[in-house]
């Protein structure tokens, strides 16, 4: 294989442009035209263009067996190729499927990997939910429906997307390279570092609903509640509104779910804001030992230490002395990683 290999994504979202921006990536994928988008190639006519709404009952309490049999047949590798070819490209290259324990135990996992003649890599995510059958919190490991999957469907190396504290537990239940460099491809709204940010609070961004978000929700409830500090939630609508607010803010607080290095660890620096980590930060970030140390990023164990270091560093930037993030230069480096040198990883030896 050749680094000018074309590089085909798979994945259950709407078409990315972050993602394309700075990466040459061939999207692929069932859903890459629900928000109206004509890039990529697309997967099964799942969705009227003009209305937005599912043509198929796929997401009904109890879809057809009409429908789950076109799911079926469409996301394959062998659908994949023709898909490809009929687009007037050439099905050869790195396939990439961006998967994770949701879509492995749903309609949309891809099948017939044998199909596909180039490197495959499985990048997954959300390795740190527990999921029942209505994809919702259990005592199911998704680890075990990843090996699962792997026992039937063959790839060179695996990538966990965010959860860089479970690559040595995924090692035991598989028998290919493990690999952990968020952020990888994913990219994010990035703004200039704001010197004198307008909002002198902490901002939480993030959804506290049930049934999903229980220790989050309750965290952010006993900060209002204890009032201590100058402290807002809010929930936004998309990627680019939450960049305006983290970069306007002092601070954000990221809470991290079962050890998971989520995105909002690189959204928020992308945006040239600054944070603090309610997280244990050796045991969040595993082997990855070059984020431990991020100008701009301060790490607390409890509400009580978010507190003492609002405080603390609400009075550095009274003075003037406020820590300040990475300089452009080492953000880049950090936030936007080039695909050949990530693909060298993910698939040395091959």
């Amino acid at each position: 294989m050749t680094m000018k290999s074309s590089v085909f994504l798979y994945h259950c979202n709407p078409f990315q442009e972050l993602w394309q921006s700075s990466l040459s990536l061939i999207q692929c994928g069932p859903l890459l035209r629900r928000f109206g988008s004509t890039k990529g190639i697309h997967l099964g006519p799942f969705f009227n263009e003009n209305t937005g709404q599912f043509n198929h009952s796929l997401f009904d309490n109890q879809p057809s067996p009409e429908t789950l049999s076109f799911v079926k047949e469409a996301m394959t590798v062998e659908n994949l190729r023709r898909k490809i070819s009929d687009s007037g490209l050439v099905p050869e290259g790195v396939l990439i499927n961006y998967t994770d324990a949701a879509i492995l135990r749903g309609p949309f996992r891809l099948t017939g990997l044998n199909k596909w003649d180039g490197p495959k890599i499985l990048l997954c995510g959300d390795l740190h939910h527990m999921l029942n059958k209505n994809n919702l919190y259990s005592s199911e490991k998704p680890i075990s429906l990843l090996a699962e999957y792997l026992e039937r469907e063959k790839y060179n190396s695996i990538v966990i997307a965010f959860n860089p504290s479970l690559v040595d537990e995924v090692r035991r239940f598989v028998n290919i390279p493990v690999h952990s460099n968020p952020p990888g491809f994913f990219r994010y709204p990035r703004l200039s570092i704001m010197e004198n940010p307008t909002k002198n609070w902490l901002l939480h961004i993030g959804k506290i609903a049930r049934p999903f978000h229980s220790k989050r929700r309750e965290i952010v409830k006993k900060l209002l509640r204890r009032n201590k500090i100058a402290f807002t939630h809010r929930e936004t609508q998309t990627n680019v509104e939450a960049a305006s607010l983290y970069n306007q803010s002092l601070l954000s607080l990221n809470i991290p779910m079962d050890n998971d290095l989520n995105h909002r660890f690189f959204e928020i620096l992308a945006a040239g804001g600054r944070q603090i980590v309610l997280a244990d930060r050796d045991k969040l970030l595993g082997e990855l030992n070059s984020l431990k140390d991020i100008q701009g990023v301060f790490w607390a164990k409890d509400i009580l230490e978010v507190e003492e270091l609002v405080s603390k560093l609400t009075t550095k930037y009274s003075n003037g002395e406020m820590p300040m993030n990475l300089n452009s230069i080492q953000l880049k480096n950090l936030l936007e990683p080039k695909l050949e040198e990530l693909l060298g990883i993910w698939l040395e030896g091959i």
